[in-house]
């Protein structure tokens, strides 16, 4: 582990073992996980991002490597995901691109995946048909289509949409954004948040989040 990581790890842990030790009124040799609740020791934590790296998250919070795993990389992913897919949304509405990015046109009946950039406000979109991505047989009608428009002076239109590369499950999101909350308030509040009675099922829900626990957020 980089140096820098590990003085902020012990730094984190020294101060989740002193507000543990302040509750209990005794002292403790371990840190509390505020997800799972129970007592690890150093080598048993991780850093937590939060939010999660895909969004600029920092390390701000000690968890356990069995709650970073099981509660991270699922909902994550479908944080990240999200995020994406509202940035593609913003992308096709304002026809303005930051960076090249992927989606699928309908033109005449027919579905391919592009890509799609603009690299400035006083150039035209320009799409470019993703060769390996697509059906031979759906670009040569997509051509044909485009041909006999141009041959006959005529014009069309086509409807973008987004692709399936960043499709997400809601939920899962949802338990993410709420998890990122948890955390924050408990790295400003402590263990007498984290344990309070009323957020119990919120633990639960952030430690399984394959499972239907809490339908509010």
């Amino acid at each position: 582990m980089p140096k820098g990581k590990l003085v902020r790890k012990n730094r984190l842990f020294r101060q989740g073992k002193s507000n543990i030790e302040s509750i209990l009124k005794c002292s403790s040799e371990a840190y509390c996980c505020p997800i799972c609740g129970g007592f690890k020791s150093i080598d048993e934590l991780t850093l937590e991002h939060v939010p999660p790296k895909s969004m600029g998250g920092k390390e701000i919070i000690l968890t356990c490597k069995a709650c970073n795993n099981e509660a991270g990389s699922n909902i994550d992913l479908n944080i990240a995901n999200q995020q994406n897919m509202i940035r593609i949304s913003k992308s096709l509405a304002s026809q303005k691109f930051n960076k090249p990015e992927r989606a699928k046109v309908n033109i005449g009946g027919t579905e391919i995946k592009v890509e799609i950039n603009k690299e400035s406000d006083d150039k035209p979109l320009n799409i470019s048909i993703l060769g390996k991505c697509n059906n031979p047989d759906d670009i040569e009608k997509v051509k044909k289509y485009t041909r006999e428009f141009a041959e006959s002076g005529g014009s069309f239109s086509f409807k973008l949409q987004s692709t399936d590369r960043y499709n997400y499950n809601e939920r899962l999101a949802k338990i993410g954004h709420l998890k990122t909350a948890f955390l924050v308030t408990v790295a400003a509040l402590g263990y007498t948040f984290a344990f309070s009675k009323n957020l119990t099922k919120f633990r639960r829900q952030i430690s399984a989040p394959s499972s239907q626990i809490v339908d509010f957020y």
